[in-house]
């Protein structure tokens, strides 16, 4: 199959170029979206602290941070 391919180069590339150029024509009839449909109703946070924090300052740091987040309209603890 290698060697037919390799001696049958163009048919390759035309059937490359043929499934490529489907991929804009099939994408209007599917569709697709990056984020799901469904609210899940989460919010991810990450925090990063310098290195050696204690875990008193992360405590105040994470509370602060709770803090301000339970002040934004629509967030539910």
């Amino acid at each position: 199959m290698l060697g037919w391919s390799l001696r049958h180069s163009w048919v390759i590339l035309l059937v490359a170029a043929g499934v490529f150029g489907s991929m804009f024509v099939v994408n209007k009839f599917i569709g697709r979206d990056w984020m799901p449909q469904e609210d899940q109703n989460e919010l991810g946070i990450w925090l990063e602290l310098p290195e050696g924090t204690s875990v008193d300052e992360t405590e105040r740091v994470t509370l602060e941070m709770a803090r301000k987040l339970a002040k934004i309209p629509g967030v539910m603890r």
